[in-house]
């Protein structure tokens, strides 16, 4: 009967998606695109496809202020107030993902730097560790893989089998994760965050 699109940096209004920062894919037309099935299309933001997600079928089912967090790649946010999905006057409001989390950080594919996102994900959490171990002070089992095995699965083995530098990226990624989302708490008062 129709096409749903849940996608990062889609944009529910204009039907597209526009420059996501973890694909180089520039605008693409999903409309023109998924002309070929003859049915409507419409599009959001794949953590806002969560957030109503969520709210329709899963934990947040009779809550009318949520925040969504997608954690992988990168880090994205649904917010819902009163009910309703927030995506402002852009279409990609609740972006906790790309709010600064270290001042003058690491550059992100959004053109920023220091975003939350570069931290706080699967992504993030292996930029720090490859960081952590190529200054060469610390002592890690994480040191005795082949750099195409080192992903955020291994860094979460090794920091389940005590790994002191796997345990102590984990805390560095959720202190900052914490942070940001105590900010979020304060402007938006949910009653639940979500974190997938």
């Amino acid at each position: 009967l129709a096409a749903g699109v849940g996608a990062p940096n889609a944009h529910a209004g204009r039907c597209t998606l526009e420059h996501p920062p973890n694909l180089a894919w520039g605008v693409v037309d999903l409309k023109a695109e998924l002309a070929p099935l003859g049915v409507p299309v419409a599009a959001t933001n794949d953590a806002n496809a969560a957030a109503l997600g969520e709210l329709a079928f899963g934990a947040a089912r009779g809550m009318r202020d949520v925040l969504v967090l997608t954690l992988g790649t990168g880090l994205g946010c649904g917010l819902v107030a009163n009910g309703a999905l927030v995506e402002g006057a852009t279409g990609f409001a609740g972006e906790l993902g790309h709010v600064n989390a270290v001042a003058d950080g690491r550059p992100c594919g959004c053109g920023l730097k220091g975003c939350l996102e570069t931290y706080a994900s699967a992504t993030g959490l292996l930029r720090t560790v490859r960081e952590w171990l190529e200054d060469g002070a610390r002592p890690s089992r994480l040191r005795e893989l082949p750099p195409e095995r080192l992903d955020a699965r291994a860094i979460a083995e090794a920091a389940e089998a005590g790994d002191a530098l796997a345990q102590e990226a984990f805390a560095f990624t959720g202190e900052l994760l914490g942070r940001k989302l105590a900010d979020a708490a304060a402007l938006t008062s949910p009653e639940a965050v979500f974190l997938l």
